[in-house]
């Protein structure tokens, strides 16, 4: 068969478990995208503290993400092993194939998929620009903000003036 031949008579187990897939798929990434909203107002907060816990659940929800994708890869496998199908098994190739009411349940499936991960991508693009330009800010103030303290002379009698950081260590 060729890779977008896809047996018509795909076991409706077969198409539940890539629905399964989706359905994960699209909670991932809306728990991700919560987690960009938290980190965008920690950002706006100033809260590293805030910003470093969003930062470690999406790493977590990032690992689920790839084993959940992982587990397609396989289920795809299997799916071309079962059905002979030469070439490349791909989600298109299988909506396109199937019957117009599984089909419709896929693609709106699919399309759940992709509306979140375009606003996933928007909200990390967002969140980036702002920790740039937070990060040049930061820059700038470390490099240029001081307090001139009064003036200084030094033993020939001129004056000199001594900066002091606004900065205090209250740690130490």
């Amino acid at each position: 068969m060729d890779s977008l031949e896809v047996p018509v008579s795909m076991e409706g187990a077969d198409i539940r478990s890539l629905l399964a897939f989706i359905h994960k798929q699209i909670e991932i990434y809306a728990t991700l995208m919560e987690l960009e909203t938290r980190k965008r107002n920690a950002i706006f907060q100033l809260n590293a503290r805030m910003l470093k816990d969003a930062t470690s659940q999406e790493e977590i929800r990032l690992q689920e993400l790839h084993e959940n994708e992982s587990f397609l890869d396989t289920r795809l496998a299997l799916l071309q092993e079962k059905y002979h199908i030469s070439g490349r098994l791909t989600l298109t190739g299988i909506l396109s194939a199937l019957p117009d009411a599984e089909a419709e349940n896929l693609r709106r499936q699919r399309e759940d998929l992709l509306n979140v991960l375009n606003r996933l991508k928007s909200a990390n693009k967002t969140n980036s620009l702002l920790l740039e330009e937070n990060r040049e800010f930061f820059h700038h103030l470390m490099e240029n903000l001081s307090l001139q303290s009064d003036p200084d002379y030094d033993k020939k009698g001129n004056e000199s003036v001594s900066r002091k950081s606004i900065f205090i260590n209250v740690t130490g």
